[in-house]
C-alpha cells in the first residue's frame, strides 16, 4: 500500500511539473524571465546528464549551455500536446552530444583524452552524495564511467539515461528518435559490452 501511494504521488508530482512547465513555455516565448525559471529548474539535470555521459567538465558545460540556446530559440516549436517539456530538453541534449562524439570520431584523439578528468571536480559537480563515498566506492565508480565511454554513443546515452537519469524504455525511445524494441535491444547489449569490460579490468 505504502508503494502504491509512493507512485501515485511521484506521478501526481510529473503531472503538475509538466502543467508548470507548460505554463512556463506559454509565458517564455514573451518573457524572457519564465526562460530563466525552467533553465535554473533544469540546468543541474541537464548538465548532470552530459556530465554522466562525457565524464568531462568542458564538454559537460558547453554541451548544457548549448542545450539551452537551442531550446530558447525553438521554444515556438515545442508543443506540449506531444510531450513534456523535460523530455523534448534531454531529447536537444542527446543530439547536441551526438554531434560531440561525431566531431570527435573525426578528430585524432590525444592520448588519454575523454578518459582522464578532474576527479575532484567530477565529484562536486554530481553533489555531496559523491563527494561523502568511500574511496573504494569512488574508485569503482570511476572504473564504471571509464567503461561506459568505451561504448559507443548510442548504448552510452540508453546506459546513462536509463539507470543514471532514471528514463523508462519509453521516455528513452522519445528521447533518442527510435523504437521501444531498439531501447531494449541497446541496453541489453550495453550492458553485455559492460559486465565483460569490467571483468576484464579487475582481472588485470
Amino acid at each position: 500500500m505504502a508503494e502504491a501511494m509512493a507512485i501515485l504521488s511521484c506521478e501526481a508530482a510529473r503531472e503538475n511539473r509538466v502543467e508548470i512547465d507548460a505554463e512556463l513555455v506559454r509565458k517564455a516565448r514573451t518573457c524572457a524571465k519564465a526562460f530563466t525559471d525552467l533553465y535554473e529548474f533544469y540546468y543541474p539535470g541537464i548538465f548532470n546528464y552530459a556530465m554522466r555521459t562525457t565524464m568531462n567538465v568542458s564538454v559537460a558545460e558547453d554541451v548544457t549551455s548549448e542545450t539551452f540556446l537551442k531550446a530558447f530559440e525553438g521554444l515556438t516549436g515545442f508543443d506540449p500536446e506531444k510531450g513534456s517539456f523535460a523530455g523534448w530538453l534531454y531529447r536537444i541534449a542527446t543530439n547536441v552530444m551526438r554531434d560531440h562524439f561525431r566531431k570527435r570520431s573525426r578528430e585524432a584523439l590525444r592520448e588519454g583524452d575523454e578518459l582522464t578528468y578532474d576527479l575532484l571536480r567530477v565529484k562536486r559537480m554530481l553533489g555531496p552524495r559523491t563527494m561523502s563515498q568511500p574511496a573504494e566506492q569512488l574508485e569503482q565508480h570511476q572504473r564504471l564511467h571509464k567503461a561506459i565511454l568505451t561504448l559507443k554513443s548510442a548504448y552510452r546515452l540508453a546506459i546513462v539515461l536509463h539507470y543514471f537519469e532514471r528514463k523508462s524504455q519509453k521516455e528513452i525511445a522519445a528521447i533518442m528518435g527510435c523504437t521501444v524494441l531498439t531501447v531494449r535491444w541497446r541496453l541489453h547489449h550495453a550492458r553485455h559490452l559492460l559486465a565483460g569490460r569490467l571483468a576484464g579490468n579487475l582481472g588485470g
